[in-house]
């Protein structure tokens, strides 16, 4: 049997003996815990990096619309009765009295910048109006022509923020389903008048 050799002791090879105190080394630095934000801070979207700060109700130049606050005049001119003036999602008009809506208009108000309204109407012996917009009139009033449908949107860079709705009642039928955004309300060939029209405007949410 060949004799195992032992190691030879190395002088560069120190053997460190369990510490006896628990006082910590002088060179040792400790430092406090730091409290790191699990989700990083974010300007309109993107990632804030190198110790930026969020910065908090940044202007945008455009002015803050608050849900239920758009403002809408509508003014009728109805049979018998001349011009009525009613605000948004009020009922423009009458029912059961037989009266035709013989032209109306419209306009946001107080304004809001970047944000039209646009209109058009379908008139009995005449046929579809040309568009009009805020404040225009459409319809001939005085002239025993009635208004036999609608339709309304919005225009602008500020109209993509917004939904216009709308229905109206009309003879024989009633109160009709609520339209939105440019779509016809109403009839056409049918010689059935609209008697009234009920418009609002509301921020998308």
């Amino acid at each position: 049997m060949t004799a195992v050799e032992r190691p030879t002791a190395n002088p560069d090879i120190v053997i460190l003996e369990e510490p006896t105190t628990t006082k910590a080394p002088s060179d040792v630095i400790i430092v406090p815990s730091v409290e790191i934000n699990p989700k990083p801070l974010t300007i309109d979207g993107h990632n804030i990096v190198f110790g930026n700060t969020a910065i908090v109700g940044q202007p945008t130049g455009k002015p803050e619309v608050k849900p239920g606050t758009v403002g809408l005049r509508v003014r009728v001119h109805l049979q018998g009765l001349g011009d009525r003036d009613f605000g948004g999602g009020e009922y423009a008009g009458t029912k059961g009295q037989g009266r035709r809506l013989e032209a109306f208009q419209m306009a946001i108000n107080p304004p809001i910048p970047g944000l039209d309204i646009q209109y058009m109407a379908h008139i009995a012996q005449v046929g579809d109006s040309p568009t009009a917009s805020n404040g225009q009139m459409v319809g001939e009033p005085g002239q025993n022509r009635q208004i036999e449908g609608f339709a309304i949107k919005l225009a602008g860079p500020e109209a993509p923020k917004y939904d216009v709705f709308y229905n109206a009642h009309i003879q024989n039928k009633g109160d009709v389903p609520v339209c939105s955004n440019g779509q016809y309300c109403g009839t056409r060939g049918q010689s059935l008048r609209v008697e009234g029209i009920k418009v609002w405007v509301e921020p998308k949410k």
